[in-house]
Protein backbone atom coordinates (compact mmCIF):
# COMPACT_ATOMS: atom_id res chain seq x y z
CA UNK A 1 0.00 0.00 0.00
CA UNK A 2 1.28 3.47 -0.92
CA UNK A 3 1.39 6.34 1.53
CA UNK A 4 -0.30 9.56 0.47
CA UNK A 5 2.91 11.59 0.29
CA UNK A 6 4.58 9.17 -2.08
CA UNK A 7 1.41 8.81 -4.16
CA UNK A 8 1.17 12.59 -4.53
CA UNK A 9 4.81 12.77 -5.55
CA UNK A 10 4.22 10.12 -8.24
CA UNK A 11 1.24 12.03 -9.64
CA UNK A 12 3.21 15.29 -9.68
CA UNK A 13 6.23 13.77 -11.42
CA UNK A 14 3.95 12.06 -13.94
CA UNK A 15 2.77 15.55 -14.92
CA UNK A 16 6.33 16.91 -14.92
CA UNK A 17 5.49 19.68 -12.45
CA UNK A 18 7.47 21.40 -9.74
CA UNK A 19 6.03 21.41 -6.24
CA UNK A 20 5.20 25.11 -6.60
CA UNK A 21 3.30 24.51 -9.84
CA UNK A 22 1.52 21.51 -8.33
CA UNK A 23 0.11 23.37 -5.30
CA UNK A 24 -0.54 26.79 -6.87
CA UNK A 25 -4.32 26.49 -6.39
CA UNK A 26 -4.15 25.14 -2.83
CA UNK A 27 -3.58 27.19 0.35
CA UNK A 28 -0.40 25.45 1.47
CA UNK A 29 3.26 26.47 1.45
CA UNK A 30 5.90 24.75 -0.66
CA UNK A 31 7.91 23.86 2.43
CA UNK A 32 4.89 22.30 4.12
CA UNK A 33 3.96 20.36 1.00
CA UNK A 34 7.53 19.13 0.61
CA UNK A 35 7.32 17.69 4.11
CA UNK A 36 4.13 15.85 3.13
CA UNK A 37 5.68 14.31 0.04
CA UNK A 38 8.78 13.25 1.97
CA UNK A 39 6.79 11.97 4.97
CA UNK A 40 8.83 14.21 7.24
CA UNK A 41 8.45 13.50 10.95
CA UNK A 42 8.68 16.39 13.42
CA UNK A 43 8.24 16.04 17.16
CA UNK A 44 7.12 12.47 16.64
CA UNK A 45 4.35 13.45 14.23
CA UNK A 46 4.38 12.74 10.49
CA UNK A 47 3.52 15.60 8.14
CA UNK A 48 0.04 15.11 6.71
CA UNK A 49 -2.58 16.90 4.61
CA UNK A 50 -6.23 17.25 5.56
CA UNK A 51 -8.84 15.63 3.32
CA UNK A 52 -10.32 18.91 2.03
CA UNK A 53 -6.96 20.21 0.82
CA UNK A 54 -6.04 16.81 -0.59
CA UNK A 55 -9.17 16.63 -2.74
CA UNK A 56 -8.70 20.24 -3.85
CA UNK A 57 -5.09 19.44 -4.78
CA UNK A 58 -6.12 16.40 -6.83
CA UNK A 59 -9.00 18.14 -8.58
CA UNK A 60 -6.98 21.26 -9.37
CA UNK A 61 -4.47 19.03 -11.16
CA UNK A 62 -7.15 16.97 -12.93
CA UNK A 63 -6.30 13.79 -11.02
CA UNK A 64 -9.17 11.32 -10.76
CA UNK A 65 -9.96 11.28 -7.02
CA UNK A 66 -11.53 7.81 -6.99
CA UNK A 67 -8.67 6.30 -8.95
CA UNK A 68 -6.12 8.01 -6.72
CA UNK A 69 -7.53 6.48 -3.55
CA UNK A 70 -8.05 3.14 -5.27
CA UNK A 71 -4.40 3.11 -6.27
CA UNK A 72 -3.43 3.68 -2.66
CA UNK A 73 -5.03 0.37 -1.83
CA UNK A 74 -3.88 -2.01 -4.54
CA UNK A 75 -0.58 -0.85 -6.02
CA UNK A 76 2.39 -2.83 -4.81
CA UNK A 77 5.79 -1.23 -4.35
CA UNK A 78 7.09 -2.84 -7.54
CA UNK A 79 4.14 -1.60 -9.61
CA UNK A 80 4.50 1.86 -8.08
CA UNK A 81 8.15 1.88 -9.11
CA UNK A 82 7.36 0.82 -12.68
CA UNK A 83 4.64 3.46 -12.95
CA UNK A 84 7.05 6.13 -11.82
CA UNK A 85 9.80 4.89 -14.15
CA UNK A 86 7.58 4.90 -17.25
CA UNK A 87 6.41 8.44 -16.43
CA UNK A 88 9.95 9.67 -15.93
CA UNK A 89 11.07 8.05 -19.19
CA UNK A 90 8.25 9.85 -20.97
CA UNK A 91 9.06 13.20 -19.38
CA UNK A 92 12.74 12.74 -20.33
CA UNK A 93 11.92 11.65 -23.88
CA UNK A 94 13.87 8.43 -23.29
CA UNK A 95 12.46 5.88 -25.75
CA UNK A 96 14.97 3.14 -24.85
CA UNK A 97 14.22 3.39 -21.13
CA UNK A 98 10.47 3.50 -21.74
CA UNK A 99 10.70 0.34 -23.85
CA UNK A 100 12.59 -1.45 -21.09
CA UNK A 101 10.04 -0.45 -18.46
CA UNK A 102 7.18 -1.45 -20.75
CA UNK A 103 8.61 -4.98 -20.99
CA UNK A 104 8.80 -5.17 -17.19
CA UNK A 105 5.22 -3.95 -16.86
CA UNK A 106 3.91 -6.62 -19.24
CA UNK A 107 5.97 -9.27 -17.45
CA UNK A 108 4.34 -8.37 -14.12
CA UNK A 109 1.20 -10.27 -13.17
CA UNK A 110 0.20 -7.42 -10.83
CA UNK A 111 0.28 -4.61 -13.40
CA UNK A 112 -3.20 -3.12 -13.91
CA UNK A 113 -4.59 -2.77 -17.42
CA UNK A 114 -4.46 1.02 -17.19
CA UNK A 115 -0.68 0.91 -16.62
CA UNK A 116 -0.17 -1.49 -19.54
CA UNK A 117 -2.11 0.77 -21.88
CA UNK A 118 -0.21 3.80 -20.61
CA UNK A 119 3.07 2.02 -21.34
CA UNK A 120 1.93 1.23 -24.89
CA UNK A 121 0.94 4.85 -25.51
CA UNK A 122 4.12 6.28 -24.02
CA UNK A 123 6.47 4.00 -25.95
CA UNK A 124 4.54 4.57 -29.19
CA UNK A 125 4.49 8.32 -28.66
CA UNK A 126 8.25 8.43 -28.04
CA UNK A 127 8.95 6.17 -31.01
CA UNK A 128 7.08 8.00 -33.79
CA UNK A 129 4.18 9.98 -32.29
CA UNK A 130 2.01 6.84 -32.59
CA UNK A 131 2.34 6.65 -36.37
CA UNK A 132 3.16 2.92 -36.22
CA UNK A 133 0.53 2.03 -33.60
CA UNK A 134 -1.68 -0.55 -35.32
CA UNK A 135 -5.42 -0.09 -35.76
CA UNK A 136 -6.37 -3.04 -33.56
CA UNK A 137 -4.38 -1.67 -30.63
CA UNK A 138 -5.76 1.82 -31.14
CA UNK A 139 -9.32 0.49 -31.14
CA UNK A 140 -8.65 -1.64 -28.05
CA UNK A 141 -7.18 1.24 -26.06
CA UNK A 142 -9.82 3.63 -27.38
CA UNK A 143 -12.60 1.38 -26.12
CA UNK A 144 -10.97 1.36 -22.70
CA UNK A 145 -10.11 5.06 -22.48
CA UNK A 146 -13.28 6.45 -24.06
CA UNK A 147 -15.72 4.23 -22.18
CA UNK A 148 -16.97 7.13 -20.06
CA UNK A 149 -17.61 10.82 -20.68
CA UNK A 150 -14.73 11.62 -18.29
CA UNK A 151 -12.20 10.65 -20.95
CA UNK A 152 -11.88 14.36 -21.78
CA UNK A 153 -10.09 14.79 -18.43
CA UNK A 154 -7.78 11.80 -18.92
CA UNK A 155 -4.24 12.63 -20.05
CA UNK A 156 -3.66 9.34 -21.89
CA UNK A 157 -7.02 9.55 -23.65
CA UNK A 158 -6.27 13.09 -24.81
CA UNK A 159 -2.83 12.06 -26.07
CA UNK A 160 -4.33 9.17 -28.02
CA UNK A 161 -7.07 11.38 -29.45
CA UNK A 162 -4.64 14.08 -30.54
CA UNK A 163 -2.25 11.68 -32.24
CA UNK A 164 -4.71 9.28 -33.85
CA UNK A 165 -6.85 11.91 -35.60
CA UNK A 166 -5.61 11.10 -39.14
CA UNK A 167 -6.70 7.45 -38.73
CA UNK A 168 -10.04 8.08 -37.06
CA UNK A 169 -13.53 7.73 -38.49
CA UNK A 170 -14.73 11.27 -39.27
CA UNK A 171 -17.99 10.86 -37.35
CA UNK A 172 -16.13 9.63 -34.27
CA UNK A 173 -13.63 12.46 -34.66
CA UNK A 174 -16.39 15.07 -34.73
CA UNK A 175 -18.23 13.52 -31.79
CA UNK A 176 -15.15 13.47 -29.59
CA UNK A 177 -14.08 16.96 -30.60
CA UNK A 178 -17.53 18.21 -29.64
CA UNK A 179 -17.00 16.74 -26.16
CA UNK A 180 -13.67 18.52 -25.83
CA UNK A 181 -15.11 21.85 -27.00
CA UNK A 182 -17.94 21.55 -24.48
CA UNK A 183 -15.63 20.58 -21.61
CA UNK A 184 -13.01 23.27 -22.23
CA UNK A 185 -15.08 26.13 -23.66
CA UNK A 186 -13.84 28.31 -20.78
CA UNK A 187 -10.25 27.23 -21.38
CA UNK A 188 -8.67 30.25 -19.68
CA UNK A 189 -10.04 28.99 -16.36
CA UNK A 190 -7.96 25.81 -16.51
CA UNK A 191 -4.32 25.35 -15.39
CA UNK A 192 -1.58 26.18 -17.91
CA UNK A 193 -0.70 22.56 -18.62
CA UNK A 194 -4.33 21.82 -19.52
CA UNK A 195 -4.51 24.90 -21.74
CA UNK A 196 -1.37 23.77 -23.56
CA UNK A 197 -2.67 20.25 -24.11
CA UNK A 198 -6.13 21.27 -25.28
CA UNK A 199 -4.92 24.08 -27.52
CA UNK A 200 -2.51 21.63 -29.19
CA UNK A 201 -5.43 19.29 -29.81
CA UNK A 202 -7.40 22.18 -31.31
CA UNK A 203 -4.57 23.09 -33.70
CA UNK A 204 -4.24 19.42 -34.74
CA UNK A 205 -7.98 19.13 -35.20
CA UNK A 206 -8.23 22.25 -37.35
CA UNK A 207 -5.48 20.94 -39.64
CA UNK A 208 -7.04 17.48 -39.94
CA UNK A 209 -10.56 18.83 -40.38
CA UNK A 210 -9.55 21.23 -43.16
CA UNK A 211 -6.90 19.29 -45.06
CA UNK A 212 -7.52 15.60 -44.31
CA UNK A 213 -11.26 15.18 -43.78
CA UNK A 214 -12.46 18.29 -45.66
CA UNK A 215 -15.05 19.08 -42.97
CA UNK A 216 -15.93 22.29 -41.17
CA UNK A 217 -17.57 20.87 -38.05
CA UNK A 218 -16.09 22.43 -34.87
CA UNK A 219 -13.36 24.23 -36.80
CA UNK A 220 -14.69 27.67 -35.86
CA UNK A 221 -15.28 26.55 -32.28
CA UNK A 222 -11.67 25.36 -32.09
CA UNK A 223 -10.45 28.68 -33.46
CA UNK A 224 -12.61 30.54 -30.93
CA UNK A 225 -11.09 28.47 -28.13
CA UNK A 226 -7.56 29.35 -29.28
CA UNK A 227 -8.52 33.02 -29.31
CA UNK A 228 -9.32 32.75 -25.60
CA UNK A 229 -5.75 31.74 -24.74
CA UNK A 230 -3.61 34.34 -22.95
CA UNK A 231 -1.64 36.57 -25.31
CA UNK A 232 1.79 35.67 -23.96
CA UNK A 233 4.99 33.94 -25.05
CA UNK A 234 3.62 30.52 -24.06
CA UNK A 235 0.69 30.58 -26.47
CA UNK A 236 1.91 33.14 -28.99
CA UNK A 237 2.74 30.68 -31.78
CA UNK A 238 -0.53 28.80 -31.38
CA UNK A 239 -2.49 32.03 -31.60
CA UNK A 240 -0.55 32.99 -34.73
CA UNK A 241 -1.20 29.60 -36.35
CA UNK A 242 -4.86 29.88 -35.37
CA UNK A 243 -5.03 33.28 -37.03
CA UNK A 244 -3.34 31.85 -40.12
CA UNK A 245 -6.00 29.13 -40.47
CA UNK A 246 -8.70 31.75 -39.90
CA UNK A 247 -7.22 33.83 -42.74
CA UNK A 248 -7.11 30.69 -44.89
CA UNK A 249 -10.82 30.06 -44.32
CA UNK A 250 -11.47 33.67 -45.35
CA UNK A 251 -9.20 33.28 -48.41
CA UNK A 252 -7.21 36.23 -47.10
CA UNK A 253 -4.02 35.55 -49.05
CA UNK A 254 -2.49 38.92 -48.15
CA UNK A 255 -2.51 38.32 -44.39
CA UNK A 256 -1.50 34.68 -44.82
CA UNK A 257 1.61 35.76 -46.73
CA UNK A 258 2.41 38.51 -44.22
CA UNK A 259 2.15 36.10 -41.30
CA UNK A 260 4.42 33.51 -42.93
CA UNK A 261 6.98 36.18 -43.74
CA UNK A 262 6.87 37.40 -40.14
CA UNK A 263 7.46 33.86 -38.87
CA UNK A 264 10.48 33.46 -41.14
CA UNK A 265 11.90 36.83 -40.08
CA UNK A 266 11.63 35.68 -36.46
CA UNK A 267 13.45 32.42 -37.20
CA UNK A 268 10.46 30.06 -37.39
CA UNK A 269 11.37 28.79 -40.85
CA UNK A 270 10.20 25.22 -40.30
CA UNK A 271 6.80 26.38 -39.05
CA UNK A 272 6.38 28.73 -42.00
CA UNK A 273 7.35 25.93 -44.39
CA UNK A 274 4.86 23.62 -42.69
CA UNK A 275 2.10 26.15 -43.27
CA UNK A 276 3.09 26.27 -46.93
CA UNK A 277 2.87 22.48 -47.01
CA UNK A 278 -0.56 22.53 -45.36
CA UNK A 279 -1.95 24.89 -47.96
CA UNK A 280 -0.40 22.89 -50.79
CA UNK A 281 -2.51 19.95 -49.72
Amino acid sequence: MLNIGRALRNERLAQNKTQREWIKDVPISVSRYSEIENNTIKNGKKADIDSEKLILLLESNNVDVKEFFSNLQYKSTSIEKLSLEISQAFNNGNYKKASEVKRKIFASSNAPLSLKYRAILIVSELKDHMASLDRKTIDEISSYLYKSSDWVKNKEALILFGNSMPRMNSNILKRRMKQIINEYSAINKFPDRVQRRISTICINYIFNAIFIYKIDAYVQESLDLIKKLPANDVYGLKKLVGQYYLDYLKSDQKHMTELKELLRRCGYNSLASRLDFDIAK
